[in-house]
């Protein structure tokens, strides 16, 4: 069941030629999608929770019903299609066990329907998972209501570098709903990077010395990952493990890859490149592909993706861009870069080298992360003293806020597709 399809039909919305559409923000409706509750049955799952999961993109608009018993004839699921709801979601359980049913309302069919159990989790992570089924048949895609983004949270009114807490985050919760996870409350905390395969991230922590490489796992348990004099920042990791990152000494910031040596049981680090200027912000492409940014000794950026295996660098034609970052399916780009001025999100397409804008207005817009679907991007939104984390809908480019406007939060970097990842609402 894709969104594409039921717009089609939908009454309310007119098409020109309908076997050509596409969702833009100038035409975009929301589905009215409504769900049927019977009891017994946690209330604000449905009409809270749930509602919230998968409200947020603006694609549905739902309507919830409770203590109404599901309909069992045609004609009376056809009085739903009739009454404006294309799409009917039914719900019944207890404490222990959910049972959901998607309906097609307009044809009278059922499209899936599933039973699903508590397993102790709470509420809220109990939602997450009902929405995560529930959305590839409403949309034909994966959704990433399992994630959630780490960002950094400047402390108290401190101006400049300052200090910041590494928090987490729910992209698609309110704050009321999911409170942010304090995972380092000490040091200024800045570049998150999240491990592919494990609950790990890697952040880095000014000391009065020099900038190191930490980590923080689920259990809020810290480590030293690399300390040497300059800077250590910013990991990359491969879906197979690789790791690449930068670190600096004395005048610049170069790309080095570390390896492991299981049987000596020693590690290295080997040196990627080796040319005046700063290699910062390593991505993945894929296993033997990274890209990154070069900013040269005058100060001026520029995007290249590296062969590992060649030792060859291939230079983008995007202009002055920062901060790139790939998406899951390793087809796009995006980064910011400057227009009039002012730094907006893009998105790049390594196929065809198309380039697309996708922010406007005003903020300089920083350190953009891909939402493991591939439909969003998360950024930071700078004004003043002051800086606020979005999201973007990458179909549509509506954007949304996550944080609150009067603070300042910074560097956010989106987890890949883990079930739940770290303890949920369990702050340090």
């Amino acid at each position: 069941m894709n969104i594409n399809f039921w717009l089609l039909f939908f009454p309310m919305v007119l098409l020109s030629n309908p076997l050509e559409m596409v969702i833009t923000p100038d035409h975009h409706q929301p589905m009215p999608l409504k769900i049927i509750v019977s009891h017994p049955f946690d209330e604000n799952l449905v009409v809270d929770d749930l509602s919230s999961l998968l409200g947020a993109t603006k694609q549905f608009s739902l309507v919830s019903t409770l203590s109404q018993v599901e309909p069992k004839t045609k004609q009376e699921m056809t009085k739903l299609f009739q009454d404006g709801f294309p799409l009917a979601l039914f719900l019944s359980g207890d404490d222990t066990q959910c049972s959901w049913r998607l309906y097609d309302a307009m044809s009278a069919s059922l499209i899936k329907g599933k039973k699903c159990f508590k397993k102790n989790l709470s509420t809220p992570e109990w939602a997450i998972v009902i929405a995560n089924e529930v959305w590839p048949e409403l949309t034909g895609q994966a959704g990433s209501f399992a994630s959630l983004i780490a960002v950094c949270k400047r402390r108290g009114k401190s101006i400049g570098r300052g200090c910041r807490d590494l928090y987490l985050i729910h992209p698609f919760y309110t704050a009321i709903q999911f409170e942010p996870i304090k995972l380092v409350g000490r040091g200024n905390n800045f570049a998150p990077r999240w491990h592919k395969r494990r609950s790990v991230i890697f952040y880095s922590q000014h000391t009065q010395s020099n900038v190191r490489l930490m980590s923080v796992d689920a259990h809020h348990e810290k480590r030293i990952i690399t300390s040497f004099e300059g800077q250590n920042m910013t990991p990359a990791i491969s879906a197979d493990g690789k790791v690449v990152l930068a670190l600096s000494s004395k005048d610049f910031t170069q790309l080095y890859e570390y390896l492991f040596d299981a049987n000596k049981k020693k590690s290295s680090f080997v040196r990627l490149t080796n040319k005046p200027g700063d290699f910062i912000s390593p991505s993945f492409l894929h296993e033997d592909k990274v890209v990154f940014c070069f900013v040269n000794h005058v100060h001026v950026p520029q995007l290249g993706i590296m062969d590992l295996k060649k030792k060859k660098t291939e230079w983008l034609n995007v202009g002055r861009a920062l901060c790139p970052a790939v998406s899951p399916s390793g087809k796009e780009l995006a980064y910011c870069k400057k227009v009039e001025g002012t730094y907006q999100l893009f998105k790049y397409d390594l196929h065809s080298k198309e380039e697309q804008q996708l922010t406007k207005g005003l903020g300089h817009k920083d350190e953009c992360s891909w939402s493991p679907c591939g439909n969003y991007i998360t950024c930071s939104i700078e004004s003043g003293e002051l800086s606020r984390i979005c999201l973007i809908d990458v179909n549509t480019q509506i954007l949304r806020y996550l944080t609150s406007l009067d603070e300042h939060w910074s560097y956010p970097n989106w987890s890949p597709m883990l079930a739940l990842p770290f303890a949920y609402q369990k702050n340090a």
